[in-house]
């Protein structure tokens, strides 16, 4: 629920989710998407929970300049809040629903949802995540290793590429740095 002030100087935004879902990162990432989205000048966070009432109430209040409040598309704020306090796991079933029908989907969310490492669920995203999936699967139906070249988002005027090579065996760095080394890339 987002609530202007009626002089259009702050916004109230109350978050209700489940007690056992609510955790301190997830109130720090609304809170920072708030304050980027409305260049907010003052933030503050209440919180709610009882021990007979099985949700955590978050209330965020923040000031923000009147044209930054005015302008705010609020249901687009809403979609963007439910999505960060939803699981990575229920993100990623949402993501591969985007490619494979519903019964394909919700197999490859079970097979797939807890395999991933808490790193790389911590900085991959979940486009990036189904990706992966589409690889790893194609490999077992395939049974060939699989190759993927992507490109990175520049960094300090240098082109990056990240390799992912995906094989049913173990791959030692030593065996295919001197590969990569003859196609003329360099390793970093």
């Amino acid at each position: 629920f987002l609530k202007r002030d009626k002089w259009a100087r702050s916004l109230s935004a109350f978050v209700l989710m489940p007690k056992d879902k609510y955790n301190p990162e997830t109130k720090e990432q609304i809170k920072e998407y708030l304050v980027e989205c409305l260049n907010a000048t003052y933030s503050d966070f209440r919180l709610k929970m009882g021990d007979i009432y099985p949700m955590a109430r978050l209330h965020f209040y923040l000031g923000a300049p009147k044209e930054n409040i005015l302008k705010i598309d609020l249901d687009k704020v809403k979609e963007d809040i439910k999505n960060i306090t939803k699981e990575w796991e229920e993100q990623l079933f949402e993501g591969l629903l985007q490619s494979y029908p519903y019964t394909q989907a919700r197999a490859l969310s079970d097979k797939y949802g807890q395999a991933f490492p808490p790193e790389y669920k911590a900085v991959t995203r979940i486009e990036q995540a189904v990706k992966d999936i589409q690889s790893l699967e194609k490999l077992y139906t395939q049974k060939e290793v699989q190759a993927i070249i992507e490109r990175n988002i520049p960094e300090a005027g240098k082109t990056l590429y990240s390799l992912k090579l995906y094989h049913q065996k173990e791959l030692y760095l030593t065996d295919i740095i001197p590969l990569l080394d003859n196609f003329g890339l360099n390793v970093v």
